[in-house]
């Protein structure tokens, strides 16, 4: 099992693929357990739920291992499979939240935001950014995501959305830019 430690993880997948033999899962997600968690926390924001997603995405690659296909790092692969269901999950949340809300009161919109309390102390700036976040397109808020928190390369993300070199930059700088004049606009007082 040593030697299993210090395999690839394409080398990992493809013994479980030929052997059948689950058990080497175990080194997978002992290396990217912590990783899908952290995404996962970024996407739901609530820690048993992300829980609870991590779990189902490993389940999902374990059961779906066979369609890995070599054409990118299986930790990009990994990566998308993960990006999937957590937007996926977002998607279904809010539609089960604005039916509760119709449901329970009637409407037929989903209610208005609150707007941002601009006096609010410097020390909640990274709480705006939080907020912002939540205001643009979930396609923008996963670039920054995959370039800033989880470090990924510009060839990771260019595989990823199976973009060109330049299509993914000028994507993560419109993004930057527009994180940039949503916070400005809307928490210029607590800079």
């Amino acid at each position: 099992m040593r030697e299993v430690a210090k395999m690839s993880d394409e080398a990992i997948v493809d013994l479980i693929n030929e052997t059948k033999e689950v058990a080497y899962f175990s080194f997978i997600y002992e290396r990217y357990s912590r990783k899908i968690l952290k995404t996962c926390m970024n996407f739901i924001k609530d820690r048993q739920r992300a829980e609870d997603a991590m779990q189902d995405i490993f389940l999902r690659v374990l059961n779906y291992l066979e369609a890995f296909s070599h054409k990118a790092k299986f930790s990009t692969w990994l990566y998308t499979v993960t990006r999937n269901y957590c937007i996926d999950y977002i998607k279904a949340e809010k539609r089960r939240y604005a039916v509760s809300l119709e449901s329970q009161y009637h409407l037929s919109e989903e209610p208005k935001e609150v707007t941002p309390n601009k006096t609010q102390s410097p020390f909640f700036k990274i709480e705006s950014l939080i907020k912002v976040m939540d205001h643009i397109r979930p396609d923008e808020k996963e670039m920054i995501l995959l370039k800033y928190i989880d470090n990924c390369s510009i060839k990771q993300i260019m595989s990823t959305y199976n973009l060109s070199e330049s299509a993914t930059k000028m994507r993560i700088k419109r993004a930057k830019e527009k994180v940039k004049n949503i916070y400005h606009k809307n928490y210029q007082e607590a800079i």
